[in-house]
């Protein structure tokens, strides 16, 4: 599937994209289950914690959180979230791409050209 511009935006603690980027992860997550990259050690919806409180979770201790939404089809095509570990450093806690988004450099963007 060849998607359209996909755009790199950072979260604005919209309740209703929280909701679709827990649903996402969660496909991306059975998606991997079935295909063998990734085994469950607890809950799939227990280890969403963070994706249900992007605000709290990321932004106000220092974090970031961005979305790479597909401009033509109006959806989140992924996410990542950056938590702040101290001062001067941070760390990729979560970043997912869908399925039909891979292998067309979308994880890149995501990693790579996020805004300032």
């Amino acid at each position: 599937m060849i998607v359209g511009e996909i755009v790199i935006e950072l979260f604005d603690n919209d309740q209703t994209i929280t909701d679709t980027l827990a649903a996402h992860h969660l496909t991306v997550r059975l998606q991997q289950r079935e295909d063998g990259e990734n085994q469950f050690r607890t809950n799939i919806h227990e280890s969403q914690t963070d994706l249900r409180a992007i605000d709290s979770y990321y932004v106000e201790p220092g974090g970031s959180f961005f979305i790479a939404r597909d401009v033509a089809a109006d959806e989140a095509a992924g996410f990542i979230g950056l938590q702040k570990s101290d001062e001067a450093e941070g760390r990729i806690k979560r970043m997912a791409v869908l399925p039909e988004y891979r292998r067309q450099h979308n994880d890149h963007l995501l990693a790579m050209d996020l805004p300032n």
